[in-house]
């Protein structure tokens, strides 16, 4: 007798819900000397917004419990599934609910090993009121009975936002952070910044508004000692971030303005804003400003090392000001430092990249920064390109020297077997030196 085909096949969801009220992370305590008091809170408490993991059968029925994570996971999910597996045996087909945090590629070869089909679904659009409320259930058991200070939630979701690889799952942390304290600085800083990071300039640009005019009041009349003390960082930060968010959108007035107040209010400028000034004079087209505050940072820094990018500014600003003796020693500093900037303005072959370098602005990655922020201001003026190439063409000699050393620097680095590589090395980097005049100490 002919039996109709079995048509009906075993399948498996895997759903993931983001909880919507943070809950305190949980810590291993090490020695009964760090319990607290019941009812008191650890003051260092992170918070977080936890992701839950299931999975079910097409019915929805639950083959485990959830498992708990930060965000999403998916080697964590793999490994759950690998486990589900052994216990249950492997479905036919597992559909997974979409997310932008899942790499796809990965999912098939997880597929392919476990001989199973693998589809991606919509997540539900109304959630079942089952599993709202095993949602508010699990909220619940992982908050705990204890009291739980909002500005104290809110620093730690920041804290804990610090490690998320998922920018919305940070974002949904930062946001959540402001929800329980408005005046939480740090949540509102990150939250600027991750604003200027996604070229969101509006955006940013509001939010480092609206935290700069929190953070004057609240020093208004005060002297604290900017930028050593941490609470003061958040309105430094703001400033620097409309800096340049301003200088994204190429308000070079303005910019200059807010690093110059930067600079005023910490001279030990630790966020290194006196390399920028000039160079932002520069691009607005003030040379009288912009030579008037390189002799600042020469008065005001006499110690300092200088920046390869700021040197160019140096030799560019004094060609213009008609010093060619002046810039051509600017220009020359400056080319030692840093050996591709030149190549790269001038359109020519760089030194091989696989070289020594004494440090990071000596690197090609130095240079490219150094060309998506100031070729303009060579492009703009061929007559300075050319003073430029002139300079560069008289160098050539003192540059093959110094790239023919560092490719010998480079060969020998690795030689730390050499009973004599210490002395070895402290001769070829005071060699360095010498064929640079020192510049990249």
């Amino acid at each position: 007798m002919i039996q109709p085909l079995d048509t009906s096949r075993n399948s498996w969801r895997l759903l993931w819900l983001d909880l919507e009220e943070p809950v305190p992370k949980p810590t291993i305590i090490a020695n009964a000397a760090n319990v607290s008091l019941a009812g008191h809170q650890n003051p260092d408490q992170e918070y977080y917004l936890p992701t839950c993991l299931l999975v079910t059968t097409s019915g929805g029925k639950p083959l485990c419990p959830p498992e708990i994570l930060e965000e999403l996971d998916q080697a964590r999910a793999e490994q759950l599934l690998s486990r589900l597996f052994d216990e249950h045996g492997t479905p036919d087909r597992l559909t997974i609910a979409e997310s932008n945090d899942w790499d796809a590629e990965a999912w098939q070869s997880f597929a392919m090993d476990c001989r199973i089909e693998i589809a991606f679904g919509a997540f539900p659009s109304a959630k079942p009121g089952d599993l709202l409320q095993f949602v508010r259930r699990m909220t619940q058991r992982l908050r705990g009975e204890g009291f739980h200070s909002p500005s104290a939630i809110a620093r730690g979701l920041v804290v804990a936002s610090r490690r998320l690889r998922s920018p919305g799952k940070k974002n949904a942390h930062l946001k959540k952070a402001l929800e329980q304290d408005a005046d939480c600085v740090l949540a509102r800083i990150e939250l600027a910044d991750a604003d200027y990071q996604a070229a969101r300039w509006t955006e940013c640009r509001r939010g480092y508004q609206e935290l700069i005019e929190r953070e004057k009041r609240r020093w208004k009349g005060e002297t604290p000692e900017w930028w050593s003390d941490p609470e003061t960082r958040p309105y430094m930060r703001a400033l620097y971030g409309r800096a340049m968010t301003q200088w994204h959108q190429g308000q070079f007035v303005e910019t200059a303005k807010d690093l110059e107040q930067l600079l005023s209010l910490n001279p030990i400028d630790n966020q290194g804003v006196r390399f920028l000034i000039p160079l932002v004079y520069l691009l607005g087209e003030n040379d009288t400003k912009a030579l008037k505050s390189l002799t600042e940072y020469e008065d005001n820094y006499p110690d300092d090392y200088c920046e390869p990018a700021l040197l160019f500014g140096k030799g560019i600003a004094l060609w213009r000001s008609g010093d060619e003796e002046g810039a051509a020693k600017a220009y020359t500093e400056a080319m030692l430092k840093n050996l591709y900037i030149a190549p790269l303005l001038l359109e020519l072959p760089t030194p091989p990249s696989e070289i020594w370098h004494p440090n990071d602005r000596a690197e090609p990655g130095y240079a490219q920064d150094f060309m998506q922020s100031y070729a303009t201001l060579w492009d703009r003026d061929p007559a300075a390109l050319r003073f430029l190439r002139e300079t560069y063409s008289a160098s050539i000699p003192s540059l093959e020297k110094v790239i023919g050393h560092r490719q010998q620097m480079s060969e020998r680095q690795d030689q730390r077997y050499d009973r004599d590589f210490k002395s070895r090395w402290k001769a070829m980097t005071e060699l360095d030196e010498q064929l640079t005049g020192g510049t990249d100490r």
